[in-house]
């Protein structure tokens, strides 16, 4: 992460990240598939932190409000990360890493869609209608929408306040005009 700030991420080569950490290009490769890596490899640590929250929601909320209870109680455990500020700066200089970042935020919109689809179902295992299917694609993205604006708005104000408290209210903006079909 030293390295991404002071040299930039393009600039920045496995090679020198390798001989910072004290090991050879071929251990870094072993560990990491690319330097893309080192910067969002936690992303699947957090797609599997955003599904056990999707699981653990309030089954008595309506499905875009557990949803949401989801999403925000994911920024909540995002912000405990020491880097992630670092992180989401580095991101923004470097444009080269947003088609990687929006693959990795729409596996998130998935994984919300995928519960809103399964919660709406319930045990029953019916076929969704078309309104519910798009009601779920629906929630899992405006969903990941107000955490990414959270985010956003989160790195501009210099990490300051609670990152969970911009999403939540993020979305209680969308609820109003999220209604189940």
């Amino acid at each position: 992460m030293r390295l991404f700030v002071e040299h930039g991420f393009r600039e920045t080569t496995a090679e020198e990240i390798a001989a910072a950490a004290g090991v050879s290009r071929r251990t870094f490769f072993l560990h990491f598939a690319s330097k893309d890596e080192v910067l969002l490899g936690h992303i699947a640590e957090e797609l599997a932190m955003l599904r056990a929250e999707l699981d653990a929601a309030s089954a008595s909320l309506e499905p875009a409000a557990r949803a949401g209870q989801a999403v925000t109680r994911l920024a909540q455990l995002l912000q405990q990360r020491d880097e992630l500020l670092l992180q989401l700066d580095l991101l923004n200089r470097a444009p080269e890493l947003l088609a990687v970042n929006l693959e990795q935020f729409t596996a998130f919109e998935t994984a919300i869609a995928d519960a809103v689809r399964s919660w709406i179902v319930g045990p029953r295992r019916r076929r969704l209608s078309n309104d519910e299917d798009a009601f779920a694609e629906l929630v899992g993205t405006v969903g990941i929408a107000a955490l990414r604006a959270g985010l956003n708005v989160w790195r501009r104000g210099g990490g300051r306040g609670q990152l969970h408290r911009l999403v939540a209210a993020n979305m209680r903006r969308l609820a109003d005009g999220l209604n189940t079909p």
